[in-house]
This record gives structure tokens, C-alpha cells and sequence, in this order.
């Protein structure tokens, strides 16, 4: 598949580092291409670019947005025409205005795509590389609206070697996953148990 990533922090980084190694082509999007692609470790990884936000969008298949909660909107009128693409949302944090409910109301709002999904905010990017505790692997939880969204996000999720991700509704629930983030950096940062921690849902 053709992923772009937009925005290259540890987040994004993981995922294309992680995302590469299955054999997916990947396109960063970055301020700076040219810079960014000669210096950054992750452009001389196998299959991974560096492009404008633009470009990495026109590019792909599958957008992932991976930039700091306050700047999704600038990079959702960068996009260009997205209609027909799949959108996650990894980010967390406000948005900085009060016109939209949270980040994937606004990426549909401004782009016009319909399958928009919340993912991959709710864990350390540690996990995103290496989903597996002493042999037994963690799990991963979304939500939003659109099930052709969700089901490509399940299949991406599985390929990393997470257990399960657990669909936790429509768009009303974005919230939930947005908790769930809050639930892991208390955990991790709150109660001193450090990043090497997940989520994982057990049944008897």
C-alpha cells in the first residue's frame, strides 16, 4: 500500500519504520523534503520518501496524520483532493479552535473525505515497533464512522503484530480513544511506570 505520513515525530516515525519493514511505500510529508530527506534516519530505510504535505498526500492511498493536535487544520487545507483516500487521525490535544468537535471532524469538514478513522494515539510510539510483552501482544483501540476506514486501520494494526484492535464505535466514542491516550500517560508519566507499558483487554 501507499501510506503517507504526515509529520515525522515519534509517532510517524514509528509507523513508517514499522510500516516499511511489511514492504509498504511510504511518503513522508515534511516542511522541508530535501533537508529532512538528507538528514533524517527514516528516508534511508527501504521504500520511505520525503515530499511536501501535498505531494505525500497525492501520493498515496492512506493518509496518516502525525502532527501536533494544533496544526491539523493547516495541514487538512494542504491536503488537496483527498475524497477517495482513507484518513487516520493519530493525533491528541486541542485543536486550538472551537469550530470543530475534535480532529477527525475537522479533517472530514475541510477535506471531504467520508472515511476518516481515530487510531494509534492511545499507546507510546515504542509500541508501535515492538506491540509484543513477554510473548503475549497488546492491543490497539479506534473509532470513527466510517467502517472502509476501520477495517483497513484493523488489517494495518494486525500487520504490526498487535493483538487486536478493538472498534470502539462511531464518531461519538473519538472521545473515548482520546481518554484512552490520558489512561496511558498517566500510567506512564503520572505513576512513574515509564513508556515500556500498554493496553491490552483480557477475557476469562
Amino acid at each position: 500500500m501507499n501510506i503517507a505520513i504526515l509529520g515525522a515525530g515519534k509517532i510517524g516515525g514509528a509507523l513508517a519504520q514499522a510500516w516499511s519493514g511489511k514492504g509498504h511505500r511510504i511518503f513522508l510529508g515534511v516542511k522541508d523534503p530535501i533537508t529532512f530527506g538528507t538528514d533524517s534516519p527514516l528516508t534511508k530505510l527501504a521504500g520511505v520518501t520525503a515530499h511536501t504535505v501535498g505531494e505525500a498526500a497525492e501520493a498515496a492511498d492512506l493518509i496518516v496524520i502525525s502532527v501536533p493536535a494544533k496544526a491539523v487544520i493547516d495541514v487538512a487545507h494542504a491536503l488537496g483532493t483527498v475524497q477517495d483516500k482513507l484518513i487516520i487521525d493519530t493525533t491528541n490535544g486541542p485543536l486550538g479552535s472551537a469550530d470543530y468537535l475534535n480532529a477527525v471532524t475537522a479533517l472530514r469538514a475541510i477535506t471531504g473525505c467520508a472515511d476518516v478513522v481515530k487510531c494509534f494515539n492511545s499507546s507510546g510510539f515504542e509500541n508501535l515497533i515492538n506491540p509484543v510483552y513477554q510473548n503475549e501482544a497488546v492491543d490497539m483501540f479506534m473509532a470513527g464512522s466510517s467502517p472502509k476506514a476501520k477495517e483497513t486501520t484493523r488489517l494495518l494494526t494486525l500487520e504490526l503484530g498487535f493483538a487486536n484492535c478493538y472498534d470502539l464505535g462511531d464518531d461519538s466514542k473519538i472521545g473515548l480513544v482520546e481518554q484512552l491516550a490520558q489512561v496511558w500517560m498517566t500510567l506512564a508519566f503520572g505513576a512513574k511506570l515509564g513508556r515500556n507499558i500498554a493496553l491490552k483487554v483480557v477475557k476469562r
